[in-house]
C-alpha cells in the first residue's frame, strides 16, 4: 500500500515555495529583459569589432519574450474560479503582442534607422532554376540514356 513519504505541512511547505520560485523567476526574467540586455550588450561590445548600439539593443528587447512565461503560468493555477478568465485574457495579451509587435518591428527598425545585413545574392534554387532543371529533364532524359 502506497504511504506519503512527505507530511502535509512538509507538502503546503514545497508547494507554496515553488508557487514563489515561479513568481520570482518570471519577475527576474522580465528585469533581465529591461535591464539585462544593456548590461550584456556592454560586455558583448567589448569582444566585437562591429558594436551593438543602443538602437540595435532597443530592437531587440522590442521583439523579446512575448507572454510564453505568462502563457505557462497561468496554467499552473488551482483550484481558482476564474482560471479561464485568465487564460482567456493571456491568449488575447498574447496575440496581441505577436500581431501588433510583428507588424510594427520593420517600420520601427526602418524609422531608427537600425543596419541591417547585406543580403546575399539568391541561390539558384531562389531564383526558381530548378523548376528550369525539372522542366528540361524530359528532353535530357532520353538523349542521355537511351533506350
Amino acid at each position: 500500500m502506497w504511504r506519503p513519504t512527505v507530511s502535509q505541512k512538509s507538502n503546503n511547505t514545497i508547494k507554496y515555495f515553488l508557487k514563489l520560485w515561479s513568481s520570482v523567476s518570471e519577475t527576474l526574467t522580465f528585469i533581465f529583459l529591461v535591464a539585462g540586455i544593456p548590461l550584456l550588450m556592454a560586455v558583448v561590445n567589448k569582444l566585437r569589432r562591429n558594436a551593438v548600439t543602443p538602437r540595435d539593443q532597443f530592437a531587440i528587447s522590442y521583439g523579446g519574450l512575448r507572454g510564453e512565461i505568462c502563457f505557462s503560468l497561468v496554467f499552473l493555477i488551482d483550484g481558482f474560479p476564474k482560471k479561464r478568465l485568465f487564460i482567456t485574457a493571456t491568449i488575447v495579451i498574447f496575440l496581441f503582442t505577436v500581431f501588433v509587435q510583428g507588424m510594427t518591428i520593420k517600420p520601427l527598425v526602418e524609422l531608427m534607422e537600425v543596419k541591417r545585413r547585406n543580403r546575399a545574392p539568391p541561390t539558384v534554387s531562389e531564383t526558381g532554376g530548378t523548376a528550369q532543371c525539372w522542366s528540361r529533364l524530359p528532353t535530357i532524359l532520353p538523349t542521355a540514356y537511351p533506350l
